[in-house]
């Protein structure tokens, strides 16, 4: 946040449009900044140009570069000070370079934990999230099956878990996870890169979380933002966007359109 925060040019003044183009129902690209249409004195400055470039200066100052053998060993310290790892370990750590950077250097959670020697598969929160990735991905080849089947196009792949649907739409295929806490009973989705996807399949987990129960094919408009979105039982968009097999799936999809 505060790192966008510094190099943003509307706080020069300058409001710039164009950085992101899509076709409708096709995956968002970023454009080349030769592209970018720039309004300048759009808005009052708040900083000098002086200043800006000083931050500018200061944050490549202060990037740090750090080796594999690093970040692993500061990975180790801290699984030494905490006892566990995960994500939200690794997050409120001060000494600790941040998440994002492990995950751009070693891809998993699972494999980055596995570089501390840490094994996290004993702990039954993280045993779940493999069991709905591994459910997500048989959801995934069911659809692609059912699709094909009614003569539609599945593929190509245009991001990990998204798949284009006769060229056209967008499909994500996620599972949902079944929660009890004292919030109530609900089904928990992570909605990762919303942005690129204009429908989302749903595969509801029942309440021991070892199959899914029941399937929902939700346009991502439906969705106010990104990241984990919760489902209650009698949710009115539950209710309305569920299949009762995959047989529906395709023509959902082409009546959406």
């Amino acid at each position: 946040m505060v790192a966008r925060v510094l190099k943003c040019e509307a706080y020069l003044g300058a409001n710039i449009f164009n950085r992101t183009s899509s076709k409708l129902g096709t995956v968002k690209v970023r454009n080349e900044p030769g592209n970018w249409v720039r309004c300048e004195g759009a808005f009052e400055p708040v900083v000098s140009q002086r200043m800006f470039q000083k931050a500018c200066v200061s944050r490549t100052r202060n990037r740090h570069i750090y080796s594999d053998g690093v970040l692993i060993e500061r990975l180790k310290e801290l699984l030494a000070r905490e006892g566990k790892l995960s994500a939200h370990v690794m997050s409120r750590s001060r000494t600790t370079p941040t998440l994002s950077t492990y995950r751009r250097r070693f891809g998993s959670l699972e494999h980055i934990f596995s570089l501390a020697g840490y094994d996290p598969s004993k702990f039954s929160h993280f045993s779940v999230g493999r069991g709905l990735a591994h459910h997500a991905v048989r959801l995934r080849a069911d659809a692609k099956k059912a699709i094909e089947a009614q003569g539609g196009q599945f593929g190509p792949s245009v991001h990990h878990g998204i798949d284009a649907v006769d060229g056209t739409i967008t499909l994500g295929v996620t599972a949902a996870r079944y929660v009890r806490n004292k919030r109530g009973n609900f089904w928990r989705a992570s909605l990762k890169s919303r942005e690129l996807v204009s429908h989302m399949l749903i595969g509801f987990m029942d309440r021991g979380n070892a199959r899914v129960e029941h399937i929902c094919l939700i346009p991502s408009e439906r969705f106010s933002g990104c990241g984990r979105i919760a489902f209650y039982e009698d949710g009115y968009m539950l209710k309305r966007s569920r299949l009762s097999d995959l047989d529906q799936l395709y023509p959902a999809i082409c009546g959406s359109r």
